[in-house]
């Protein structure tokens, strides 16, 4: 919780010192209740209606009382009084959160509900940079616009690439790995995922951008800092040699040991069969970076215990996509899985 504390009646002054303490403590669903004496006491107050908001949404932490319905309809009434020069900022606070709490509904239409998000995050962005001095919000809300294009539809939005990889950039202008390294690693992550994505200019450089992004991501996430988040980019890593191009068999082959060799790096960071999806999914993508070793009676077997395993996983795991796409390379190599 941010509270702003500059109103003149005391009684509401003294429900947000209750609030925030109760926040401190992570007492969340008590805050929410102190919040909405306050607003009964002002109900003109744009503040109070955003941190009811903000609580709503789940903004510091996940509590009983998360509700992106009643977070939406709390930060809308807050930018509906925050119209005012003055409260400028606070109007950036709340398109921000609004942003979020839009990606996070599954309520209605997805598409819809991810534009009005990018717009949000995009009048929030301009207030920031426009206001001097606040790069690391105008950086966040760069950042949030791209993981906002990156969720959209590719056959409805072929240019959301693009667009991620120009505000993961701008992102980047504030987020530097001696200023702020974990906003950087995410960001830098990020970046090489939708660089590899990219469907126009040269393929080669766009992945080779991307591997590079991912080690600089890897320089602050270690596996012993950061487990989870680092066998993620050892996957990613492997993956991108993966679909590096390749102009010969000779080149197609080392790709793939490069491969085999961050996806190996990554089972072993990630502690194994702790994460079931993670695990799966990796060893899926060890199958099939064993298919393009060539067609030998070792590749292939270890081809196929790989996708045997990533199904078995997947399937007793729950993570049905990945059990699908184990049994279609299996069934593809003629040997089916029951």
């Amino acid at each position: 919780m941010r509270l702003g504390g500059s109103s003149s009646s005391i009684a509401v002054r003294l429900l947000l010192e209750a609030a925030e303490r109760n926040c401190a403590r992570q007492q969340c669903e008590e805050a929410i209740g102190l919040l909405e004496e306050a607003v009964c006491a002002q109900p003109g107050n744009a503040e109070l209606y955003y941190e009811l908001g903000f609580c709503h949404s789940g903004g510091c932490r996940h509590h009983r009382l998360v509700d992106p319905d009643m977070a939406e309809e709390y930060l809308r009434h807050a930018l509906s009084l925050a119209g005012a020069p003055a409260a400028r900022l606070l109007r950036a606070k709340a398109l921000g959160a609004l942003g979020n709490t839009l990606v996070a509904n599954r309520k209605g239409s997805q598409t819809a509900r991810l534009r009005q998000a990018i717009a949000s995050h995009q009048e929030a962005a301009a207030i920031y940079g426009s206001s001097g001095g606040l790069r690391d919000e105008w950086a966040r809300e760069e950042f949030n616009q791209a993981n906002v294009w990156c969720d959209l539809p590719e056959a409805e939005f072929p240019e959301k690439w693009a667009e991620a990889v120009k505000h993961y950039e701008n992102a980047l202008q504030a987020r530097t790995k001696s200023k702020d390294p974990k906003r950087y690693a995410a960001t830098v992550m990020n970046l090489g995922t939708a660089l590899r994505q990219l469907p126009a200019g040269d393929r080669a450089v766009n992945v080779l951008k991307a591997i590079r992004c991912y080690r600089g991501a890897l320089r602050v996430y270690t596996a012993s800092k950061f487990p989870a988040k680092n066998a993620n980019l050892c996957n990613n890593l492997g993956n991108a040699c993966l679909s590096c191009p390749a102009h010969d068999e000779r080149a197609e082959k080392r790709h793939a040991r490069h491969a085999l060799r961050h996806f190996e790096h990554a089972l072993r960071a990630s502690g194994g069969r702790d994460d079931p999806g993670q695990y799966a999914l990796v060893q899926y993508n060890r199958g099939c970076a064993y298919l393009r070793l060539g067609v030998t009676p070792e590749n292939v077997a270890g081809a196929i215990a790989c996708l045997a395993d990533a199904y078995h996983c997947a399937l007793t795991s729950g993570h049905a996509e990945i059990a699908r796409l184990a049994k279609t390379q299996m069934n593809t190599m003629l040997c089916p899985l029951d």
